[in-house]
């Protein structure tokens, strides 16, 4: 539907404000055609939540965050632009305190899971308009906790948690570790 893209708007456009420096190298790329504008939307939209998130004084979740727009570009674009927001990111991650959260199946599960899928939303997996296969996705997320382990040694407020998540029935008790480790850091603090 469109009202969750519509709903996202206020936020790129936040996120623009604070990344019109990114925007602008973006577009003037030698190749712009080739650079998917979806990623950088998603980055955007992550940017603008985290900036607005500044202003609360409760937790903020995001689903998916800067990491996981990170991910993103390693699937798609090319090394150079990889590595400018692997930079920039180290550079625009709040100094808050936060949880990096990630969440690990098995590529024989992820495989089954995008099999399963009646959409066409992956770029990951076969018989999809995909860069990379299952394998090689994995290599990329294994390859992003690297800078998911970067981030938290720089950042003396961050923490990562790992959680696996084969089976369906881990969803719930990931979540519950999850609120009962940020309820143990805030309680803490």
């Amino acid at each position: 539907s469109l009202s969750q893209p519509i709903a996202k708007l206020p936020y790129i456009g936040y996120g623009a404000i604070h990344e019109w420096k990114l925007v602008y190298w973006y577009a003037t790329q030698a190749d712009p055609v080739a650079l998917s504008p979806s990623p950088l939307l998603n980055w955007l939209f992550v940017r603008g939540v985290v900036e607005w998130s500044l202003f609360r004084s409760r937790a903020t979740a995001l689903d998916q965050g800067l990491i996981q727009a990170l991910w993103s570009f390693q699937l798609s674009e090319s090394a150079d632009t990889v590595s400018f927001f692997r930079r920039r990111l180290l550079e625009v991650y709040p100094r808050t305190s936060s949880l990096v959260v990630c969440v690990e199946v098995s590529p024989q599960t992820a495989r089954a899971r995008l099999d399963g899928r009646i959409d066409n939303q992956s770029r990951v997996g076969p018989g999809r308009r995909a860069y990379f296969d299952v394998s090689e996705a994995w290599k990329v997320y294994q390859s992003t906790k690297g800078v998911v382990r970067e981030l938290v040694n720089s950042r003396p407020g961050a923490a990562v948690v790992t959680l696996q998540n084969d089976a369906r029935t881990d969803l719930a008790a990931n979540v519950e570790s999850v609120v009962d480790e940020v309820k143990n850091r805030v309680q803490s603090s």
